[in-house]
């Protein structure tokens, strides 16, 4: 009994770990190269961020001073997200939309994550294992806190600009092409 109490949180914590190695991996791939934009992009990011985010100050609820925290960080990654969004070189090809990501804004957020999120494993799993944790009190530190913070608003705010990009080149297409039928 006692071995499948210590093992639970470290099973939960194992498939987090995996699950974020992935996701920062997906975001190392995305920021070294042209991507292409597809119309699920948006969609998809802002659900699966909106999704994490809700239920990250849902648990921060009785600790408002932690969700003005987390809301200062996002507004500080939305900022770098307007600046990343400047030198983002976009590209309209017939049949195709591409970016390509500034790369030392997204690099940099996506390590100072894996980083802290690797530091905060360490402590809990072999610094000092034998102290009870929650995944509330993982949540609640102020350098994760942080660290999430940047990385959310910076996505939330890239992921916007991107859909107003591709919204803006659709709308200049179909223009061009009512144009030309009623020319014909």
């Amino acid at each position: 009994k006692i071995v499948a109490a210590r093992a639970s949180p470290l099973l939960g914590y194992t498939a987090l770990a995996i699950f974020i190695l992935w996701r920062v991996s997906v975001r190392f791939k995305r920021a070294i190269g042209p991507q292409r934009l597809s119309r699920y992009r948006a969609p998809i990011t802002f659900a699966i961020y909106g999704t994490i985010l809700l239920a990250v100050i849902w648990s921060l609820v009785p600790r408002l001073g932690l969700i003005a925290e987390l809301l200062g960080f996002m507004t500080i990654g939305a900022a770098l997200a307007a600046v990343a969004l400047r030198k983002t070189l976009f590209e309209a090809k017939p049949g195709s939309l591409t970016y390509t990501p500034y790369k030392p804004i997204a690099l940099s957020l996506a390590t100072l994550f894996l980083a802290r999120l690797a530091y905060r494993l360490i402590e809990v799993l072999w610094l000092a294992p034998e102290v009870q944790r929650s995944a509330g009190e993982f949540v609640s530190s102020p350098l994760t806190l942080g660290a999430f913070g940047l990385l959310t608003g910076y996505t939330l705010w890239y992921t916007k600009g991107l859909a107003a990009w591709r919204r803006h080149v659709i709308a200049a297409k179909h223009a061009r092409e009512a144009l030309k039928s009623e020319d014909r």
